[in-house]
């Protein structure tokens, strides 16, 4: 259709569509040190969930697990998104270090921010996690091999040396960026030139919840679309409770220590305790709330309460 047969409105459309496509606007020499302080210790965060999170609730939690000695801003970006901004370097590095957190047993996939970046736009699938490797022979308790095996399990980020020391260790303990959209890995098959294949096997720290039937985080096999779309309904599961770590350990004052003990002094104390309330009881004992609560493995289900004396009672 020619120009001579468009109304007087059809043509003003026209120019201001045409105005609108060629415009710009080119913006030189900013100053950034505003946007700079904003973001150099910022974190971008998610749950993996598709449940709504109760944002005050999160957010007083977390604060009080990760006691910032500098202080946090929590800020709601939109529909399962967050904003941590912290004050100082030392604090954002004791968090990410320390993770993975979890909310309501829902893990928070967390990313640092760098300036120019848009909070909206970080993709989210990573979360680091310490991997327990169990079964390895002598010979086979290697740095080297822990990155091959890390790089098999995700993306490999740091072992624990501690695994290298002494004369044997129960297992090697390797830190590994771990890709949410691919399920857990169980096990992996190794072997020397000229012997014979053998496995070695999984076990996870801190591990929220997860699906005993895709091995995928973020739902457990109640809420599973794999399960509900299989032809057959079966009982049995490739994933179980055995891929989490039942000692989890945590570094302090550089040496590793075992959760055990504590937890069984726990046990003794604690009946029908909120986290709130167990949070609370950990800090005026000095325990380091490293990770989240999930390290201490206890089990709230059972039958303990905690009074004002700190005595136990049944």
């Amino acid at each position: 259709m020619s120009d001579k047969n468009l109304s007087i409105d059809e043509l003003c459309g026209r120019m201001q569509l045409e105005e609108e496509e060629e415009g710009g606007l080119l913006l030189d020499n900013l100053d950034d040190s505003v946007q700079i302080q904003d973001l150099r210790w910022c974190l971008v965060g998610r749950f993996l969930s598709d449940r709504q999170v109760n944002f005050s609730s999160m957010k007083n939690m977390l604060a009080s697990i990760w006691r910032p000695v500098k202080g946090v801003f929590i800020k709601d970006l939109g529909p399962n998104l967050f904003l941590f901004q912290f004050f100082h370097e030392l604090d954002i590095a004791r968090v990410q270090s320390n993770g993975p957190w979890t909310f309501d047993n829902l893990m928070l996939i967390t990313k640092r921010l760098h300036v120019g970046e848009q909070p909206s736009k970080v993709l989210l699938f990573h979360v680091e996690l310490w991997v327990q490797v169990y079964d390895l022979p002598f010979g086979f308790m290697t740095e080297k091999v822990g990155k091959s095996i890390g790089n098999y399990i995700g993306n490999y980020v740091e072992a624990d040396q501690h695994s290298f020391s002494g004369v044997w260790q129960n297992y090697m303990r390797i830190r590994v960026a771990f890709d949410v959209r691919t399920p857990l890995k169980r096990r992996m098959k190794l072997k020397k030139s000229e012997e014979e294949w053998f496995w070695i096997l999984f076990k996870y720290e801190r591990l929220p919840t997860f699906c005993f039937y895709c091995g995928f985080l973020g739902h457990s096999d109640k809420f599973c679309a794999q399960l509900f779309n299989s032809s057959s309904v079966s009982k049995e599961r490739a994933y179980g409770s055995w891929l989490r770590a039942r000692h989890v350990s945590i570094n302090r004052l550089g040496g590793r220590a075992s959760l055990l003990p504590l937890q069984k002094t726990i046990q003794t104390v604690l009946k029908k305790v909120t986290v709130v309330t167990l949070t609370v009881m950990l800090m005026k004992i000095g325990v380091p709330l490293f990770g989240d609560l999930a390290v201490m493995e206890v089990e709230l289900s059972t039958t303990w309460y905690y009074d004002s004396k700190g005595s136990s009672n049944n």
